[in-house]
């Protein structure tokens, strides 16, 4: 199966989906609700905010409190939690919970972490 573009409405439809992997072997790839939940618990830190719901295509628009500081508080986060790190690319390239949880699972299996 071919990967969707990240960031498309097909690949926010495929990480989204409840028990599938990240493109890759299945068995090599973190599952989508884990991240997901490590996401929430980490946002929900980060933003001090338990009634944060990620959805793939939740933007800072969408969190009140998600400054430029804040945002670097949270990629901190998320890299520590993860233990990965971002390009300024990678991090330039994602315009979505969608495409960062995407790259997350990405990186994990590349990495050989998941």
């Amino acid at each position: 199966m071919d990967c969707p573009v990240p960031g498309s409405e097909a690949m926010m439809e495929h990480t989204f989906s409840v028990g599938k992997p990240f493109c890759g072997e299945a068995g090599d790839a973190m599952q989508q609700p884990e991240v997901y939940a490590k996401l929430t618990e980490i946002f929900h830190d980060v933003f001090d905010d338990p009634s944060i719901v990620l959805q793939p295509s939740t933007t800072a628009v969408d969190v009140p409190e998600w400054d430029s500081f804040n945002h670097i508080n949270l990629i901190v986060s998320i890299e520590a939690e993860f233990r990965i790190t971002f390009q300024t690319s990678e991090l330039e390239a994602m315009h979505n919970v969608g495409a960062l949880a995407e790259m997350i699972g990405r990186k994990l299996a590349a990495e050989g972490k998941s």
